[in-house]
């Protein structure tokens, strides 16, 4: 009852942009076949003046959603660019970090448009959440001067409107087995309906549940509720649910960790040195306060994971952080001194003589877009800019031929380079993380956390939820480092299908689409031998037809 009345809703309270970027967090969800507009994800239409222009907003995915070229998303853009920019002007789309397509700004007096079709491949996005960058380097020849006062008082340059639309298409609905990024952004399968998963900690010690409990919080924050899972210390019987396992690799059988496709020798090799359970997780030594101080300023500065451990850098933090204030009061003294000669900080717009608003931009609501739209459209549709287009075209012509140049090295080097290197399990890793089927079923998927002891599993799994490396977390094993924060991941060697939606000709169409966009060599093969059958019963029809010569 306590925790019902904790829970009571209450009517929120707030801006009407405000609140919608409330429902949005940390992301929106969206089954397929909708459109939804920036202003319902907490995105206010923009003007901006700097050089390079960011707007993002997350999506949420089903957790069973089948990424594959079988079909793209496109973001209708709403917007416009000044006249005047250089050739390098262009826009990026990215998602989860991902370039997902590229376009150029092409018109050297500038542009403004309602719906400006940019094509997402669905492959680019993952179940669960989901990223997406916008992103528009818009250049000017004055920028050589690199001035940082210039971006306060310059022209606007590039329009982002909040009317902007994201178009995603009917999807296709099967899950795939085993995918860690699955589990860690929709929390599949333990979030399924009608299952009750278990943690599986066979040394139930304080370090080693407070842990489990870290890693089932979290995954309740990307289900989107609570998830009922039970404890147990022994391995349940095949096909009696998903299970979680979490514990010290001291205490694991080497048979289990074979099960999540794990080498016990190259674990032993690894944390041979480690294995002792009176041994403590390495830690930094200790710090002065001012030490503490200055290493938490470089964990914000760098965007390190807090809960990561940072290496001492050379000569201590006390040192780097010197020299990082010095870079700051030289770089401070010079705009003090190119200051000087202006007055931009004054007039009757000016609060207490300086302006509040950010740097570069400047946002609007969205009653305020439609204004904002005929405004730029004013603008650039005045401005006769025939010189800038003759120079453009000048420029883009003299950069075709190196471009082309750089685009066939791309590709050899694609073409030439390796596949994905097996990444090795050293003596730097701080924590695995392995999923594996030891069955048909989604009651079959086993995955396994594990540090080589459970103080450094500890240590290690507040820095494994944190959200800058729990999505780097994918394929079916993926090793942390924790003085650095990063994961190197091991792709699936062999996915499963499980079958989670009823398999409509919709559907199954989308699937079979799905698959093959993944497996070209076997498309290739059918679209040979179809083609070779359509040739022989030819063949054989005009055989038989018409009059032979004698």
């Amino acid at each position: 009852e306590a925790l019902a009345e904790f829970d009571a809703s209450q009517r929120p309270i707030g801006a009407p942009a405000g609140l919608r970027a409330a429902a949005a967090f940390p992301g929106l969800h969206i089954e397929g076949g909708q459109r939804v507009k920036l202003r319902d994800l907490g995105v206010a239409s923009e003007e901006f003046s700097g050089r390079l222009f960011r707007a993002a907003f997350n999506v949420i995915l089903p957790p069973d959603f089948y990424p594959a070229d079988y079909g793209k998303a496109i973001v209708d853009l709403a917007g416009g660019y000044a006249p005047g920019l250089t050739t390098e002007a262009h826009m990026v789309v990215s998602v989860n970090g991902r370039n997902a397509v590229s376009m150029k700004l092409p018109k050297a007096a500038g542009d403004v448009f309602t719906k400006n079709p940019i094509p997402l491949p669905l492959g680019a996005m993952r179940p669960g959440l989901n990223r997406v960058e916008i992103e528009a380097l818009v250049p000017m020849a004055s920028d050589s001067a690199c001035d940082p006062l210039a971006a306060i008082s310059g022209a606007k340059r590039f329009l982002l409107l909040d009317s902007t639309e994201i178009e995603l298409p009917r999807i296709a609905r099967i899950a795939r087995m085993p995918d860690l990024a699955v589990t860690t952004t929709g929390a599949f399968p333990f979030a399924v309906e009608g299952m009750r998963p278990k943690i599986v900690a066979p040394s139930p010690d304080r370090e080693t549940i407070g842990a489990a409990a870290t890693i089932a919080a979290h995954m309740a924050i990307m289900a989107g509720r609570p998830i009922d899972f039970q404890l147990t210390g022994a391995l349940p019987q095949k096909g009696s649910g998903s299970v979680l396992v979490v514990g010290g690799a001291n205490v694991l059988d080497p048979s289990l960790l074979r099960a999540a496709g794990i080498d016990p020798q190259a674990v032993q090799k690894a944390w041979s040195g480690r294995f002792d359970r009176s041994a403590k997780p390495p830690r930094d030594e200790a710090l002065s306060r001012y030490e503490a101080l200055a290493r938490n300023r470089l964990v914000l500065e760098r965007n390190f994971p807090s809960a990561c451990r940072m290496p001492k850098p050379p000569g201590g933090f006390e040192r780097a952080i010197n020299s990082a204030f010095r870079r700051v009061d030289d770089i401070s003294t010079a705009t003090v001194q190119q200051s000087q000669s202006r007055s931009i900080f004054v007039g009757p717009n000016r609060r207490y003589g300086y302006d509040n608003s950010p740097v570069g931009s400047l946002q609007f609501s969205g009653q305020a877009s439609g204004a904002l739209f005929d405004e730029w459209n004013s603008k650039v549709r005045s401005t006769n800019a025939f010189s800038a287009y003759v120079q453009r075209t000048y420029a883009s012509v003299r950069e075709w031929a190196s471009a082309r140049v750089e685009g066939v090295v791309s590709w050899f080097g694609a073409t030439l380079a390796s596949g994905p290197v097996e990444p090795e399990i050293n003596s730097r890793a701080s924590l695995i993380v392995a999923q594996n089927m030891i069955g048909d079923t989604i009651d079959d998927v086993w995955t396994l956390v594990t540090a080589p002891t459970s103080a450094d599993l500890a240590e290690s799994v507040p820095c494994l939820v944190d959200p800058r490396v729990w999505r780097q977390i994918a394929g079916r094993m993926s090793i942390l480092d924790a003085s650095e924060g990063s994961v190197v991941t091991a792709p699936a060697r062999a996915q499963r299908l499980i079958v989670t939606q009823p398999l409509t000709i919709e559907n199954s169409r989308l699937i079979a689409a799905g698959w093959l966009s993944l497996n070209s060599q076997i498309y290739v093969a059918i679209a040979l031998v179809m083609a070779m059958l359509l040739a022989l019963t030819t063949s054989l029809f005009i055989r038989n037809v018409g009059r032979r010569q004698p």
